[in-house]
Order: C-alpha cells, then structure tokens, then sequence
C-alpha cells in the first residue's frame, strides 16, 4: 500500500455477535486493503467480543480490537479515531456491510485526483424495516457546508472516507448529541476542504425508523443541540437563522402529520414558532396548527 494513502477502518460494535463477522468479511474483500480496522466492543452484552477474537484468529487482516463501557457509537468512535495510525479513516458500522469490493480503491483515485479532499461518500441503498428501499445517491457539490445546515446530505456514515487530521482538527464526533451528531462533523469537515462522492452503490445497510411518540420530543432536544451547535460555526443573518430552524423541524412536523400524533405535532410546531417566527407562519405547517391554536385560545377563557 502507498504510503501516502494508509486507511484506518473503524467499526464501534454493540452486541453485534449476529453482523460484524459478515462486516468485516465485507472489508477482507476489498481490492484495496486497509492498514488497520479498530473495532471498539461499546460494552456489548452478547459474545461480540468472543466473535470478533475467534475471527482474528483466521484472518491477515490488521484487526485492532478494544474493549470499553458503553458510550454509544459516537464515543467509541472517538477513541478509535486517537488510536488510528492511517491517515484517511474509513467508517463502517458494525450491522452494515461494503457491497462493492473495489469502494476503498474508488475513493482513493479521488484522493489522489483532487488533493483538497477532505470527504469521500459513495452511494448506498437502505433498508427500512425489511419493507421498502431507499437508494441514498446524494452527489457532494461546493455547497455542501450549506446543505449540511439543514440536512444530512452523506449517503450513509458506512460510506464515509474522511482524512484523518481534518477530524481531529474537527473535534471528532459530539458525544452529548445523540441523533444525528454526525451532521455536525461533517458540517465542520466541509469548512476545511471538498465532499466528493463515488457515484457507485458500495453500502449496504439496515435501518428501524423509531417510534415517534416515544422519542419525538427527545429526539428534537437533539436536534436543537445540534442546531446551536451548526449556528455556532459561521456568522449567519436574522432571516438565514430562521430559515435554518424551520428546515431542521421540518423533518419533525411532516412525521407527525404523517402518523396522526396531533398532540406531538403541537407541541413541535410551538417550538418551531419559537425558533423561527415569521418563516413558521408564513408556511404550510402553521396551517395545519392554526386549528388547534385557535382551538386552545377558547379552551383556556
């Protein structure tokens, strides 16, 4: 391997005795090796950890494997990150799988093509509760940093190549927010060089949509963290403020309607009037409040 390109692959596993073997089976197949793979067991409670050591028992692969308490994937990830010796990370998790042998081998030409790289994605096709697909085929233009203000615009954290300093001069992955931290990284990492993405399918993965009455409030705490968090890297007007705080509840407000949970719905659109004022009642989901509003006026005479 060139010297100048050295991959860290790195995998947090929780209780993921049933996956990280077909994972990491998915990086043995790469034409491009990594150097290294970091899996750090986040305090599992099943045999991952007597999986991952059975595996590197028959492996040539340079699997580097650490055992802490649970901290969630982001934390895990941090302390692969201080462990890695590549200069380029690549980040897979440990229920996901790279369906493309040559992904590593793809994203390095990029590197080596356009030096101000900082991030390379690829395409990858999503499963959501076993009943419907989504290919995630987001191409990284200049304007990523705006983007990333109001959606996450990386086709999936498992096809992420980043370069290794420019995390850690990022900071690493915020451990206090646990939804959709990793938008804030990538935010960070695209002020500091250019998103270039493999336009081929090379991530597999499986997601569960969470039940939105039971973590819809706690999930917009998050978000909100992650907001003041995005509001923090650049001098932003009035009105792009705004602007920012509807479109980051609007995720929020359609999955409400869409699962008839009116009483959660209220209690977003209050925050959503809150943050962003006038862009919230000059649009469609204060229509759709206004009822109950005037509705809650009479009740409380």
């Amino acid at each position: 391997m060139n010297d100048q390109f050295m991959v860290s692959v790195i995998i947090p596993a929780y209780n993921a005795s049933a996956t990280i073997t077909r994972a990491l089976d998915s990086v043995k197949a790469q034409t491009l090796q990594p150097s290294e793979v970091i899996i750090v067991n986040d305090g599992s409670s099943d045999n991952t950890s007597a999986v991952i050591q059975n595996y590197i028992k028959s492996t040539a692969l340079n699997i580097i494997l650490i055992e802490t308490k649970n901290g969630g994937p982001s934390k895990a990830r941090n302390i692969a990150i201080g462990r890695a010796k590549g200069n380029w990370l690549a980040f897979l998790d440990a229920d996901d799988i790279w369906n493309n042998s040559d992904k590593l081998l793809l994203q390095s030409r990029l590197v080596e093509k356009y030096p101000d790289t900082v991030l390379v994605d690829t395409f990858s096709e999503v499963y959501w509760n076993d009943t419907k697909t989504n290919i995630n085929d987001t191409v990284k233009n200049d304007n990523a940093f705006e983007l990333l203000l109001t959606k996450n615009i990386i086709n999936a954290t498992s096809s992420v190549l980043s370069r290794a300093d420019s995390v850690r001069l990022a900071g690493g992955f915020n451990t206090e927010i646990k939804f959709g931290e990793d938008r804030l990284l990538w935010a960070k990492l695209a002020l500091q060089g250019r998103f270039r993405t493999v336009e081929k399918l090379c991530v597999f993965k499986e997601n569960h949509d969470a039940n939105l009455t039971s973590n819809g409030m706690r999930n917009l705490k998050y978000r909100e963290m992650l907001v003041e968090e995005l509001l923090n890297l650049k001098v932003f007007s009035k009105k792009e403020t705004k602007t920012i705080w509807l479109l980051n509840f609007e995720e929020f407000l359609k999955k409400a309607l869409k699962s008839g949970c009116f009483n959660l719905y209220n209690l977003i659109a209050s925050s959503t009037l809150k943050k962003s004022g006038s862009k919230f009642i000059m649009s469609k989901y204060f229509l759709f409040w206004l009822p109950s509003l005037v509705l809650s006026v009479f009740t409380n005479k």
